[in-house]
């Protein structure tokens, strides 16, 4: 099994934890769209506050702090899927998603009084 790499990483943003609705959830598209459209930009936002070269390949780890039920890993991943879009359109991460050779998730608990967030971290790779 791969792991995320040891060293320090290219590229790091914490953001709270998507407004999009859970996957299986069934709700008109229209809501949905709007959710994922301000999920984007918050991203890109958030993501274009970082100081860093624009990363080429990279190995990307989505970490899903929360309390609770906590959603399945493949999940974590759709759930964030807006975010690594809207880091598409932020400097100093990848051009596109494509760029993304491997893409890994995990889930921690957080402790009564912190705030649930999401942290992606991103690590510029030569595959």
């Amino acid at each position: 099994m791969k792991k995320a790499p040891t060293r320090e990483p290219d590229a790091e943003c914490k953001l709270r934890l998507p407004t999009g609705a859970a996957l299986n959830s069934r709700i008109h598209w229209g809501k949905r769209a709007a959710q994922t459209r301000r999920d984007r930009e918050y991203a890109a936002l958030a993501g274009g506050l970082i100081e860093a070269k624009p990363l080429g390949k990279a190995v990307v780890q989505i970490t899903w702090h929360g309390r609770g039920r906590l959603p399945d890993l493949d999940n974590v991943a759709g759930r964030c899927k807006a975010y690594i879009d809207g880091l598409s359109d932020a400097p100093g991460w990848w051009e596109d998603d494509a760029d993304i050779v491997w893409l890994s998730t995990d889930r921690q608990r957080i402790q009564k009084g912190e705030d649930p967030y999401v942290y992606i971290r991103a690590w510029e790779t030569e595959a």
